[in-house]
């Protein structure tokens, strides 16, 4: 899972979308659970919440969008989020947090 920092597509084509984000998930727990453990020997464990979000969630959600309909999985999880997008309206002002 450590290629996911580099090439979260080629990761989650490779190893299954459904898998890699599995580990994602795993991962971001593990961090909010060991608040004093040291998480500097592995890449995957350097990940920056914020650049996550603002670089690997678009790429998330391309490489999720391109799969729909392959699993009953997509019918299931995906497919109602997904249809909520075209109702997301933009901020107008963002602001940066203080």
């Amino acid at each position: 899972m450590r290629s996911f920092v580099n090439d979260p597509l080629s990761t989650m084509l490779n190893n299954g979308a459904e898998h890699s984000l599995r580990q994602v998930g795993r991962h971001f727990r593990n961090m909010l659970n060991q608040p004093d453990g040291n998480f500097a020997h592995q890449l995957m464990e350097q990940m920056n919440p914020f650049e996550f979000l603002r670089f690997h969630m678009p790429i998330i959600i391309l490489a999720l969008t391109s799969l729909r309909g392959i699993s009953s999985w997509d019918a299931e999880v995906l497919a109602n989020p997904i249809s909520l997008t075209p109702t997301l309206t933009p901020t107008p002002n963002p602001k940066p947090q203080p």
